[in-house]
């Protein structure tokens, strides 16, 4: 091993490297997986390949959605909470408004929950 090798590998947990050769096809599938990972570096992509069979690219749509209704659900009581100080009454529209709300937050997550809970098995 040369000085510069040993240097590098000083210090690391990891000191074995292994070389790769790929085609084209192949270099393009790689890359393209890794990008979809997510993952910092394409050397903790294969990491975990080898470890794990497969590396899980978690969709954050319905997050996306929740965090959306989230926001909607926040102006909807603020602008209830400003009614009833000024008014002193709510009407029964804006009660079931944010009921709908809170039922289609709580089946979002739901579903969230149970696709974690599928994945993890």
């Amino acid at each position: 091993m040369d000085k510069k090798r040993k240097h590098f590998l000083e210090g690391r947990s990891r000191k074995i490297q292994i070389h790769l050769i790929l085609n084209e096809k192949e270099k393009y599938v790689l890359d393209t997986k890794f990008k979809a990972s997510g993952l910092r570096t394409e050397s903790d992509f294969l990491r975990r390949l080898i470890l794990y069979g497969d590396v899980l690219v978690p969709d954050f749509e319905e997050v996306r959605q929740m965090n959306h209704l989230l926001g909607k659900l926040g102006n909807n009581i603020n602008q209830i909470a400003k009614k009833a100080n000024t008014f002193d009454s709510l009407s029964q529209n804006d009660i079931a408004e944010v009921k709908e709300m809170m039922n289609r937050l709580w089946q979002s997550q739901k579903s969230i929950l149970s696709k974690l809970r599928s994945v993890g098995q």
